[in-house]
């Protein structure tokens, strides 16, 4: 019997290690499946180099999915927090041809094997994973793993700059740039007190990001701004620039306002004095996202972002038995 064109023999199929020298081939395989749903992934080819030099999958493990030495998908698991809890992280990236239960189940039988003792190494009830909403591959394929959807999506919205809504600058109210490295802790802090109801608004960005970002060639001291009212630090708004040769690549990934400062236009003047700045440098886009149930919503939508479908992401949950 001839096999249908353009299916993969599954007896070249092999799963081994995720290593650090696999990063170049990771970045280029999430472009490559990201952009055949008309869409770009969260982070570049050299972004993703750089993510292996951190420990980001210090609590976890990652696997890659072979054909005769070449590529044909990757996935990982690793312990981390969403939403107020701790979850095991699953990823999933699967070339065209590869997608078929007998192609990926190479894979992915040994990933959720591996997502159950990492679970229950750490104590973690549950694993979780996501996908974009223009995604129609990947979802119904971590569906037959069992995984369930979550009611809760990461709502995109995208800003054209064509006009900025800013609100007036409240009396006392001084926005500058961190002081990188010095205020990194400061940062953190904030972070973690403003992140007040984990499950409406998911987790604040962990360390390594903020290491990621500021290594990063071409970061600017601008990309990542304190809050100070009456000389207080109150808040504070980070901004990737993921090409620093593209002005429209940029995303503000995280506002984080103190709770009791809350309702005096901190936030959106945050936001928009980042909107500001990627508008000088000739930007005519820029892009953001937050949790559905997150009152940070609110602050994009004061400011003129509008939702984008494209980055938009669904949530999906798998119980781990634990002993």
């Amino acid at each position: 019997m001839r096999r249908s064109t353009g299916e993969p023999r599954t007896d070249g199929l092999r799963t081994r290690s995720l290593r650090k020298d696999d990063a170049r081939q990771v970045g280029l395989l999430t472009r490559q499946v990201t952009r055949e749903f008309g869409t770009e992934p969260t982070l570049s080819v050299e972004a993703t180099i750089d993510l292996f030099e951190t420990g980001w999958l210090e609590r976890g493990s990652g696997l890659v999915l072979e054909d005769r030495g070449r590529m044909a998908g990757y996935g990982w698991a690793r312990d981390s927090e969403w939403n107020g809890g701790r979850y095991v992280q699953v990823g999933l990236f699967l070339r065209q041809n590869y997608r078929s239960p007998a192609a990926f189940r190479v894979l992915t039988d040994p990933l959720i094997v591996t997502a159950g003792e990492i679970g229950r190494k750490y104590r973690t009830p549950a694993a979780i994973s996501y996908f974009r909403s223009m995604d129609t591959v990947h979802p119904p394929i971590i569906r037959s793993l069992g995984f369930r959807d979550i009611p809760t999506a990461m709502v995109g919205f995208r800003h054209d700059l064509k006009r900025l809504d800013c609100p007036a600058v409240p009396d006392g109210l001084v926005i500058r740039p961190a002081r990188m490295p010095d205020e990194l802790k400061l940062l953190l802090e904030m972070a973690e007190r403003a992140y007040d109801d984990r499950e409406l608004q998911g987790e604040p960005l962990h360390v390594q990001y903020f290491d990621l970002f500021c290594s990063q060639p071409g970061f600017a001291p601008e990309q990542i701004l304190v809050a100070e009212l009456r000389g207080k630090p109150v808040g504070h708004a980070v901004l990737h620039v993921k090409d620093p040769h593209h002005a429209d690549e940029s995303e503000v990934c995280q506002v984080a306002v103190l709770p009791e400062y809350r309702g005096r236009s901190i936030g959106p003047n945050l936001v928009c004095r980042l909107l500001e700045w990627c508008r000088a440098r000739g930007a005519h886009t820029t892009l953001t996202g937050t949790f559905s149930t997150s009152p940070a919503a609110a602050v994009y939508w004061r400011v003129g972002f509008r939702p984008d479908p494209f980055r938009t992401y669904y949530y999906f949950v798998k119980d781990i038995p634990l002993p």
